[in-house]
């Protein structure tokens, strides 16, 4: 009996792909609460150096990492962790937000092109969409992010090579703000509305009148009080003077310091839209001693933001 063995060997040979010798440059993103626009286009520009013979040179695409988030809800984010949400896009209607390599779904996922010639650049678009809320109060700072982004030759489903990187860089920077609204005691904040007029008429002692002071700031306030007249009601004429006592939330105020006048608040942090309400009222003293005529003070109120 005789045996014979026959063993067969198979293998597939495979060969790592050459660069294409392609490389690019990327817009940052660097905006301001003044010039905001919630879309933005931004520029990739591409330029391949190498001749090559190998087909898949003539074709190549980005990929966009996550950024901060570490996932495709992107978002700015200042030193205090505080968000502004955004995102990347193809700019075909906003249908596909641009991702990793490993998490397209299709080769027209991604921002490609044809690459056919050497030394020559070659332009694409993408857009950054940002989710500012103008009803909103946000901290005031600067918001950044830096998303990763890589050019592969080839596409992504027919045999990629990565070719080089960059970075995005993002930038949006909120100024500190801060709005002041005197108005009647109960009513809401209304932008512009800075004067207030106590009108006591024939004033007797206790007579008593309330406004509200309303602070809008994104970026914490101190608040100063200082009268022209140290505290007093002052006859437009003569020298008479009938003391008032002005209090802020129940706190009185030391209206004869000069300068800035007395702090009356100090707050850290963001208010809300329709701004911190601070109650004023105004009681008035004895007249009894002081000769008939029209008596004025002014209060001026300062306001800084300290964060």
């Amino acid at each position: 009996m005789k045996l014979v063995l026959c063993l067969l060997f198979t293998f597939k040979l495979t060969f790592a792909r050459s660069s294409c010798g392609m490389d690019f440059t990327v817009s940052s993103y660097s905006m301001d609460l003044n010039s905001y626009q919630e879309t933005t286009p931004l520029n990739l520009s591409m330029q391949r150096t190498r001749v090559s013979y190998d087909f898949l040179c003539n074709f190549y695409f980005y990929d966009f990492g996550k950024g901060n988030a570490n996932s495709y809800q992107r978002y700015l984010e200042n030193k205090n962790g505080d968000k502004i949400s955004y995102n990347l896009y193809k700019i075909n209607g906003y249908k596909n937000i641009l991702t990793e390599l490993s998490d397209m779904k299709q080769n027209s996922d991604a921002i490609w092109g044809w690459s056919l010639a050497t030394n020559q650049n070659y332009q694409d678009s993408f857009n950054v969409i940002l989710s500012y809320d103008r009803s909103l109060i946000y901290p005031a700072g600067n918001y950044t992010d830096s998303v990763p982004v890589r050019i592969y030759s080839g596409l992504p489903f027919n045999d990629p090579r990565r070719e080089s990187s960059s970075n995005l860089f993002l930038t949006f920077s909120i100024p500190s703000s801060i709005a002041l609204s005197l108005v009647d005691a109960g009513s809401p904040f209304s932008e512009g509305d800075t004067t207030q007029t106590m009108d006591f008429g024939e004033i007797e002692t206790g007579d008593t009148l309330e406004a509200d002071l309303k602070v809008r700031s994104n970026a914490g306030y101190r608040i100063y009080m200082r009268s022209d007249n140290r505290g007093s009601l002052k006859h437009q004429l003569l020298n008479d003077k009938i003391t008032y006592v002005l209090t802020v939330n129940n706190r009185s105020v030391n209206l004869k310091r000069g300068g800035k006048g007395d702090k009356v608040a100090d707050f850290s942090g963001v208010t809300p839209h329709d701004g911190d309400n601070l109650r004023l009222k105004v009681v008035m003293g004895n007249p009894q001693s002081v000769q008939a005529g029209t008596y004025t003070d002014y209060v001026t109120i300062t306001a800084e933001t300290k964060d």
